[in-house]
């Protein structure tokens, strides 16, 4: 098969992403191989999916209702993505097919956009299209569609750069804004990403200049995630950790996060979202509210009793006794170090 119909794992994250953020069901994306290459269940990545393969052998929807009805299947309907006439993959949404259902129109649509954005033929693309292409094919490591666009775009491939990538509701408006920023696109290069968020590629020398845009500008709900620098062949890295360094920019309500300045919350936002609630509710089972707050702010204050005494208004020997009540809920000692850092952790998450 022609590699233009391939859509690979990262793209396939991308497109189920972006699905899970209008619609509260699991979804998986299965290729033309019956293969699951991504989904919000981690658990399912790379396992086989009989459904879905037979939906991308014969183009029509699959409608599973019992789990295992099919090998590697929950309950749930597949939709087959059709692109230029071709089947370009499957994806799958998990639940009561009654329930489900009426999602199909628009996450087959979501889809669409997605494969449509990426696999337009360069010859066929404008400036600001061809653009918006190469900075794709940087970022999920189109080798073969970068040479010819860079080549066209006058864009240096011996260069080291950044991805940052940025979250708003205002999209189109900033993108002009920070195409202003240089004389031209050799300086900078930015794709829109699909549904509220601009993937911007810059040279480390212009970096400084686009933080300061970024800054500057007044859209309220504005955040912005900065990956590592790196040669070309990296930036499919730069923009992974630009996406780790966003999560944690709109979690704490930062306007912008660069990922070399994360530390154990680059560990953090690794984590799947099924994983991390496992881990707090072992953690934190049987503490009350007021238990976890005075843990955050124990462990604020370097675990000194006297501050966090006096930042919460009680008698340091009060602190001691609820820590010691702490330790008999949990049977993990807050106190301890080797406790505290999973107290910590489990805070953080």
């Amino acid at each position: 098969m022609n590699r233009f119909f391939d859509i690979n794992s990262e793209l396939a994250q991308q497109i189920v992403d972006s699905v899970k953020s209008v619609v509260s069901f699991d979804i998986n994306f299965i290729d033309r191989k019956g293969i699951i290459t991504a989904s919000t269940n981690a658990e399912r990545i790379g396992d086989f999916h009989e459904s879905g393969y037979k939906t991308a052998e014969s183009g029509v929807m699959g409608v599973v209702s019992t789990d295992d009805e099919y090998r590697g299947t929950k309950k749930g309907i597949n939709y087959p993505i059709i692109y230029d006439g071709n089947v370009m993959g499957v994806i799958g949404i998990t639940g009561e097919p009654t329930e489900v259902e009426r999602y199909g129109f628009l996450i087959t649509k979501i889809s669409e956009v997605f494969i449509r954005e990426n696999f337009q033929k360069v010859n066929s693309l404008d400036e600001r299209r061809r653009t918006e292409r190469l900075v794709f094919a940087l970022i999920y490591n189109y080798a073969d569609d970068i040479e010819p666009l860079a080549h066209e775009l006058g864009f240096d491939l011996t260069g080291e750069y950044a991805v940052m990538l940025i979250k708003t509701d205002r999209a189109a408006q900033v993108q002009k804004h920070l195409e202003l920023v240089s004389e031209n696109r050799k300086k900078l290069i930015c794709g829109y990403i699909f549904p509220d968020k601009i993937a911007v590629v810059v040279p480390n020398i212009y970096e400084k200049i686009v933080i300061r845009t970024i800054e500057k500008l007044s859209e309220d709900k504005l955040n912005c995630g900065i990956g590592t620098k790196e040669k070309v062949d990296g930036l499919s890295e730069s923009y992974r950790y630009a996406q780790l360094a966003l999560g944690n920019a709109v979690k704490n309500n930062e306007r912008i996060t660069a990922f070399d300045d994360m530390t154990i919350n680059i560990i953090t936002e690794s984590i799947d979202a099924k994983t991390k609630k496992k881990f707090s509710e072992r953690m934190l089972k049987g503490l009350t509210d007021e238990d976890i707050k005075l843990l955050a702010v124990y462990y604020d204050n370097s675990m000194s009793l006297k501050q966090t005494a006096d930042e919460l208004h009680i008698h340091k020997n009060t602190l001691q006794y609820r820590l010691e009540q702490i330790y008999r809920k949990t049977g993990f000692n807050p106190r301890e170090f080797k406790d505290a850092v999973l107290y910590y952790m489990s805070i953080q998450l």
